[in-house]
Parts: structure tokens; C-alpha cells; sequence
């Protein structure tokens, strides 16, 4: 059996089932952890989302002008162009590392 598309006014079907579910479980606690948990993973799957749309932009932009590109994802050439940086970027940062933090008021060297 095929997944079923999701309807992007509503979301995915397993997510808004599962959103239902939550809403439904009586003990605050487990609603509550098993809502973080869902959390952590939808933000882990945004990251993903977010990376392949830059990705797509970049190799859409390989193949043709930024204007052009724009033009068929309904973006300006601004965003076209932050989205190829951002792949750029992407690409250049060995996957799983982060930026160091830096605390305020201390020297960065």
C-alpha cells in the first residue's frame, strides 16, 4: 500500500493521527515526554528538510541563473542566492559538528 501524499494545509497524515493520540493521553507527564520526544524528532526531520531544500536550490542554481531559478520556486533572487550559500556552507561543514559556543564576555582566541 502507497503512503498518502501529505495535504500541506493540514499536515502529514501519521503526525496529525499521532497529534490526535497526544491530545487524548490523560497523564500530563507522559503527555508531556512523549510530546518532547516528538518534538526532537520533527526538529531533527525540519533540519533534514531544511539542508535538502538548500541542496536543491544549489544544484537547481548549477543549471541555471539565480533569476531563473527564483522564478520557478516562486522566490526572489535574494533567497535563491542564501539558499546556495547555506548548501555551500553545508558542504564546506564536516556533517555533526557544531559551532563552538561562545560565552559573552570571554576572548574568542
Amino acid at each position: 500500500m502507497a503512503a498518502r501524499k501529505p495535504d500541506h494545509k493540514t499536515g502529514h497524515p501519521d503526525t496529525d493521527a499521532f497529534v490526535a493520540w497526544l491530545e487524548k493521553v490523560p497523564d500530563p507527564v507522559t503527555r508531556y515526554q512523549r510530546a518532547t520526544e516528538a518534538l526532537a524528532d520533527h526538529q531533527r526531520a525540519v533540519e533534514r528538510l531544511s539542508a535538502m531544500r538548500a541542496a536543491a536550490a544549489a544544484d537547481a542554481a548549477e543549471e541555471d541563473s539565480l533569476s531563473s531559478v527564483a522564478r520557478v520556486l516562486g522566490l526572489s533572487r535574494q533567497r535563491v542566492h542564501q539558499l546556495v550559500q547555506e548548501a555551500r556552507a553545508r558542504e564546506k561543514k564536516p556533517s555533526g559538528t557544531k559551532r563552538p559556543v561562545r560565552r559573552k564576555g570571554t576572548d574568542p582566541s
